[in-house]
């Protein structure tokens, strides 16, 4: 994937969270509460991972899923926004 090819291919993943009602908070990072659990996507140059919070009084964020951005797949993160 070209250099110019990766921009545009996060430039599609933000917008397609963007699109799902996924709110971007200060430190550009996206955030979504779903079933009762807040998950944070962060969108890194090479990765983007999903973390939950963790419940109780801890408050850490667990990772849910890593994946290298050049891998990623609208359509997986369709799937995973959907279920």
């Amino acid at each position: 994937m070209t250099p110019k090819q990766k921009s545009q291919h996060i430039t599609n993943i933000r917008a397609l969270l963007a699109d799902n009602g996924i709110t971007e908070d200060r430190w550009g990072n996206y955030r979504l509460r779903s079933g009762g659990t807040n998950y944070r996507i962060k969108i890194m140059a090479i990765n983007c991972r999903c973390e939950r919070k963790a419940a109780g009084r801890d408050g850490r964020w667990i990772t849910a899923w890593s994946i290298p951005i050049i891998r990623l797949e609208l359509s997986q993160l369709t799937r995973w926004l959907n279920s």
